[in-house]
């Protein structure tokens, strides 16, 4: 147990934690301003977040973007009675990985809710 508390203070893990969670919250924030993609809450500390959908999406539709999400290669699970998306990143996870996440996350919201044609 001491061999991994060292190791979690000596390679900076509960510092990447925190600055990958903020980045990743920021990039969650991005979309659930975008109306278009009907994200109604982004909540959660550090490396664990969710997002919850508008009350009045269909049931289902946390599925299908984690459907879409998974197509592309990124694993995210739904959670509770209600339309939730959960992450739950490593705690090593890379500043790289989190804008690749998010980028997948943003395609498939597009997939499940298409723009309106102009």
């Amino acid at each position: 147990a001491c061999a991994v508390m060292d190791a979690l203070y000596q390679e900076n893990v509960l510092e990447n934690v925190r600055l990958r969670g903020q980045q990743l919250r920021d990039r969650l924030e991005v979309l659930a301003a975008d109306p278009n993609n009907r994200i109604q809450q982004v909540r959660g500390a550090g490396l664990m977040l969710a997002i919850q959908f508008d009350d009045d999406v269909p049931k289902g539709t946390a599925s299908q973007v984690v459907g879409a999400c998974h197509q592309r290669g990124l694993l995210l699970m739904t959670t509770s009675k209600y339309e939730v998306i959960r992450f739950m990143s490593p705690l090593n996870v890379s500043e790289q990985e989190v804008d690749l996440a998010a980028s997948i996350l943003g395609e498939a919201l597009r997939v499940v809710f298409p723009a309106a044609p102009t």
